[in-house]
């Protein structure tokens, strides 16, 4: 399978950076999984699955959300609460588009009391220093049953 890791990038906004030992984690796991990965900022890959670091960015860089290719997966690295950049109308739909891989249970309890649209999948860091070098067996799997339809 090939993959493909955007970074979404806003001209002058560097605390995208914080995302890059994250994608660079994703990168090697699916490497070590065999899979073919490639890692761009803002630009998607229309053969491959791109999963989507600093999605909450595309709204306001005024990216067309019907221009989404189509086999994406947003990771969400971002806390959610009101007043947030994900907590607006405009961010909101874009993620009821695609799966969205999220870091905390807190943001799960979050989008259930907000009742946000779409497929949500929390995998805490908890999960994954538990589950040591075979976390990208676990996570990975969830977000690719909804491309194969398992």
């Amino acid at each position: 399978m090939r993959f493909h890791c955007c970074l979404v990038h806003p001209p002058g906004h560097s605390h995208v950076a914080a995302f890059i030992e994250m994608i660079e984690c994703v990168h090697d796991g699916l490497t070590a999984l065999g899979h073919h990965v490639t890692v761009a900022e803002n630009a998607w890959e229309a053969e491959a699955i791109n999963v989507c670091f600093g999605a909450h960015h595309l709204a306001r860089m005024g990216f067309p959300r019907d221009q989404l290719p189509r086999q994406v997966i947003f990771y969400n690295l971002e806390p959610l609460r009101s007043g947030a950049l994900w907590d607006r109308p405009e961010v909101v739909a874009w993620f009821a588009q695609a799966p969205v891989w999220d870091y905390s249970l807190a943001n799960a309890a979050y989008r259930r009391r907000q009742a946000w649209p779409g497929h949500w999948y929390t995998l805490p860091p908890s999960a994954i220093l538990s589950a040591g070098p075979v976390f990208t067996d676990r996570i990975f799997p969830i977000g690719m049953c909804y491309f194969t339809g398992r």
